[in-house]
């Protein structure tokens, strides 16, 4: 099988703009502008394992939920008195943070339409369309600009809670966990057709929602699988370009970022001691922020390099011929399923027998992929599977998936 095959024809009407009038637009095409932020000790509503998109400047933390991200797509805000747009694709895994300050002047977005299988956001300003992570204009006033990229964490809400408890979050007024988007999580394998047929090129050497960290030097970019991260370790020495590039990441989680490893001219280099990451120079201990927490160095911030965690197939339709970093290590045979529906799961749709809610158990689950699909149509599933290895890697893939666990089981008798 090829490494990329076409699935559709690039178009003028990849643009697909908004167009119904405003006070008959859906909920998600607003964008959240200026929320009044919620302690974290107020925040009753949140749930430990809810995705959350987590930001860090100045010393301060904000967390905007995934099941509130997926109702807006766009986040205005003002983070230490400093202009942050925030981009989410459910669908994609997707999230971005930019600095939306065009020549002195803070633009403002909303949900523009749809562009390559994603989302397309429009500034109110000039009503230029850009793209939604590279964060490129490509038609209006402003084509060819590129918003500066900032820092930007995945997880969930309890390991942000638990690394920054002084932390607030966006408030779930006139919010909903239902409706469109419902029980999207990262690595979700379903993508929608209406999305999945405004893509051209698509790359199979991995799967469509393997999650990778995205890293672009503006001429260079590779991405990194986060189980070959997770297989690596929380530091990872690299080059990219003409330059190094240290790779942070918390194994087993979605968080990971990378820095030029480069603090008052010294390049840096990095390995693990115990649960901490240190610099070799300095014995310096270093955040996965890319912030030193002690040591010499205390306080220094490494410079971000354009980074981010979306499934692969996004990435690489945005960043095409992209390198992979395989690693020493592959967490399991891997499965390229180019975005087709699994034949036992389009029998569950026909089926008729279920309703949401109901209770599935997919035995010999193998890596997951099946139990994954048929959890997103609104079963509780649970896979099975007698090899740890194959369960391991299951739980690894998916683990943001709701409505799905995996165990280790043999019922073969």
């Amino acid at each position: 099988m090829p490494d990329t095959f076409r699935i559709g024809v690039e178009r003028r009407e990849e643009m697909l703009r908004i167009t119904q009038p405003p006070d008959e637009q859906e909920h998600w095409c607003f964008p959240l502008t200026d929320p009044s932020w919620v302690p974290a000790a107020r925040a009753d509503y949140m749930r430990d394992d809810d995705p959350v998109l987590g930001l860090e400047f100045g010393g301060s933390h904000w967390a905007l939920p995934w099941w509130i991200m997926k109702n807006h797509h766009i986040a205005n805000v003002v983070l230490n008195d400093r202009p942050v747009l925030v981009t989410l694709c459910e669908v994609c895994s997707s999230a971005a943070a930019f600095d939306p300050v065009l020549d002195g002047q803070r633009h403002t977005f909303k949900l523009g339409g749809l562009y390559r299988g994603t989302i397309m956001p429009m500034d109110f300003e000039s009503e230029s369309l850009w793209t939604g992570f590279t964060g490129e204009a490509i038609d209006g006033p402003h084509t060819g600009t590129v918003l500066e990229r900032l820092p930007l964490l995945q997880c969930t809400w309890a390991e942000w809670l638990a690394m920054h408890p002084d932390t607030v979050v966006a408030p779930a007024e006139g919010e909903s966990r239902e409706g469109h988007g419902e029980g999207r999580s990262p690595g979700s394998p379903e993508v929608d057709p209406g999305m999945r047929d405004l893509l051209t090129d698509v790359d199979a050497r991995l799967p469509h929602y393997e999650l990778v960290l995205g890293v672009t030097d503006g001429t260079d970019s590779r991405c990194y699988p986060l189980y070959a991260l997770a297989a690596h370790g929380p530091v990872l020495n690299d080059t990219l370009g003409e330059g190094p590039v240290a790779v942070f990441s918390r194994p087993d989680t979605w968080m990971a970022c990378a820095y030029r490893p480069i603090v008052d001219g010294r390049t840096l280099h990095f390995r693990v001691e115990g649960d901490s990451v240190i610099d070799e120079e300095t014995g310096s201990r270093w955040a996965v922020s890319g912030r030193a927490v002690d040591g010499p160095l205390g306080g220094a911030q490494l410079p971000f390099l354009n980074s981010g965690v979306e499934e692969f197939y996004i990435w690489a339709a945005f960043h095409p011929g992209t390198g992979i970093y395989e690693g020493t290590s592959k967490a399991g045979a891997k499965r390229s399923s180019l975005f087709a529906v699994p034949p036992v799961v389009n029998r569950v749709i026909k089926a008729g027998w279920w309703s949401r809610g109901a209770a599935l158990l997919d035995v010999g689950c193998g890596e997951g992929l099946y139990s994954a699909w048929i959890a997103e149509l609104g079963l509780e599933v649970t896979g099975v599977d007698a090899d740890a290895a194959t369960i391991e890697h299951a739980r690894r893939s998916f683990r943001g998936v709701v409505r799905l666990g995996f165990e280790i089981a043999d019922l073969s008798e």
